[in-house]
């Protein structure tokens, strides 16, 4: 069972690469302790849920205002939306834009 093709390791329908028995109970109880210390700490809670009303600030602004995005951005509105492209712009932000438009929002 040693396949020598790509064709042979789909068609195997088995897992060839995995984690030793004692990496995988490591790397559970890693998981664990970063979902529970990390991603749904309060603090965290409390920020995403500002973020979130930022994000939505600014998506409202753009969409409402799609000139004030460069014109690179506002190429793509005619085909694939005005939503899409004030999403790719938002994405493409670093916090520190994102905090200054808010700004000027």
């Amino acid at each position: 069972t040693n396949p020598r093709t790509v064709d042979e390791v789909y068609a195997g329908g088995e897992n060839l690469i995995v984690l030793s028995g004692d990496c995988d109970a490591e790397l559970s109880e890693l998981e664990e302790f970063l979902m529970q210390n990390f991603y749904l700490h309060e603090t965290l809670a409390q920020t995403a849920g500002k973020v979130e009303a930022w994000l939505k600030r600014l998506f409202d602004k753009l969409r409402c205002e799609p000139d004030v995005m460069p014109g690179y951005f506002q190429r793509f509105i005619p085909g694939q939306g005005l939503e899409r492209a004030v999403c790719d712009y938002i994405a493409g932000m670093t916090d520190r834009f994102c905090l200054k438009m808010l700004g000027e929002v």
